[in-house]
C-alpha cells in the first residue's frame, strides 16, 4: 500500500526525534516523551562515546523507557536513576529488578 497518512484517512502526530547516542533515542511524540534504552554516561566497559554526553537534566520529563534487552548498555540503571519525570519502565522478560 502506497501513500501517505492524509491520503490513507489517519490522523497525523507531531513527532520529533533526537539520537543522542548508542542505541538511545528520544521519541516525543503528541506530548509524549519516549526515551529507548538509555546509556547516557562518558562511558561503560569498553564503549566510549565520542558524541557529548547528554545531561540528564537538561532532558524534558520521560514518560516511558523502553528497554530493548538487559544488557548494560541498553539498561544502565545509573542512567534509568537520573532521569526526570516519574517514567513507566518497558523491560523484557526478568527485568523487574531495573
Amino acid at each position: 500500500m502506497c501513500g501517505s497518512a492524509t491520503e490513507w484517512g489517519l490522523p497525523v502526530a507531531s513527532c520529533q526525534i533526537s539520537h543522542p547516542g548508542h542505541a538511545t533515542c528520544l521519541i516525543e511524540l503528541d506530548g509524549r516523551v519516549l526515551l529507548t534504552d538509555p546509556l547516557l554516561a562518558d562511558r561503560i566497559f569498553s564503549i566510549r562515546r565520542i558524541c557529548p554526553t547528554v545531561d540528564p537534566a537538561c532532558l524534558p520529563n520521560i514518560d516511558l523507557v523502553l528497554i530493548s534487552h538487559l544488557h548494560h548498555d541498553h539498561c544502565h540503571p545509573e542512567s534509568m536513576r537520573a532521569l526526570n519525570g516519574n517514567p513507566t519502565y518497558l523491560v523484557p522478560h526478568g527485568g523487574g529488578e531495573f
